[in-house]
């Protein structure tokens, strides 16, 4: 579910072929986890990245995992059963604004007896922002043809806020993959009312219909529209929206620059990816969320 980049080298001025001496390259340790507030067991995956530009990252089975609060909270993790490289915390919590989480993760990252442990802090849980509504538009959408456009009102409160959407249709979260997250910075509208702000485009299931009829859809075109959210009348659309650090929104932002390749978790040795891993790779946010719906007006 996570997405991000390999180290890749392009010397566009050379034309001879290079080759690089990865044998004694070390490991780096790659980690991704979120805490928001909604009450349940945390997540966090754990991998050992490849010593080779090309080579496939290992899952840690093995770390011992600790998350602490900095209003004195403790709570231990442990490996899930049937998922590699996965950790949840024993009890549920949920994130509260101001709130620094600090993960501890011990591991022999290098494979030679020996316990590293590293220390990685979110920054602190930044307050809730609650939007007033939602509504869904009907958009004109591939010549003439139609799609829904998710629109939003409401007060967007003063000072620097980072915001994260994600959309789910009928309960089906559509924006799964990190690469394919929405992103906001309220450079431009800090402290203002927003009046019928854009969330995106979904195509509607009547113009699925009138492409198929037209033999104008391809199945890899069919799964692409699905993989993204396709709406009709009556339609329950959740907009999730997350207020998260500055941090944690450069992260997602490289990622999504830098999406052709493959991922820092399960691939080679990262590129230039910010993180907040010292010393390896990925990120450990935490935030705090709210959530609008709305039903898709109109008949079949």
């Amino acid at each position: 579910f996570i997405q991000a980049m390999a180290a890749a080298v392009i010397l566009a001025a050379c034309t001879e072929p290079i080759e690089f001496d990865t044998r004694n390259a070390k490991p780096l340790l790659a980690v991704y986890g979120e805490i928001d507030d909604v009450y349940s067991p945390k997540r966090v995956l754990i991998t050992r990245s490849s010593t080779t530009l090309n080579g496939e990252a290992m899952y840690i089975n093995d770390a011992q995992v600790m998350l602490e609060t900095s209003d004195g909270e403790v709570y231990d993790m442990a490996k899930v059963d049937n998922m590699s490289g996965t950790y949840t915390t024993k009890k549920s919590l949920a994130a509260k604004p101001g709130i620094v989480y600090t993960l501890r993760v011990r591991v022999d990252l290098y494979e030679d007896g020996n316990m590293e442990e590293y220390v990685i802090a979110t920054a602190p849980v930044p307050e809730r922002v609650d939007f007033e509504k939602i509504e869904v538009a009907l958009t004109p959408f591939m010549d003439l043809l139609e799609g829904y456009t998710i629109q939003m009102w409401g007060n967007e409160p003063a000072g620097p806020n980072y915001y994260l959407f994600k959309t789910s249709i009928n309960g089906t979260l559509k924006t799964v993959n990190i690469v394919d997250y929405n992103l906001f910075d309220d450079a431009f509208i800090d402290g203002t009312y927003i009046d019928k702000m854009g969330m995106g485009v979904h195509i509607s299931r009547k113009t699925i219909n009138i492409l198929k009829a037209n033999n104008k859809l391809t199945p890899d075109m069919e799964q692409q529209f699905e993989e993204m959210g396709i709406i009709s009348p009556g339609d329950n659309v959740e907009l999730t929206i997350s207020n998260i650090s500055k941090g944690y929104y450069n992260y997602i932002s490289q990622v999504r620059s830098n999406s052709g390749s493959s991922n820092p978790i399960f691939g080679g040795p990262p590129a230039n990816i910010i993180t907040n891993v010292p010393g390896g790779a990925g990120y450990f946010g935490a935030y705090t969320t709210s959530t609008l719906s709305v039903i898709v007006p109109g008949s079949n």
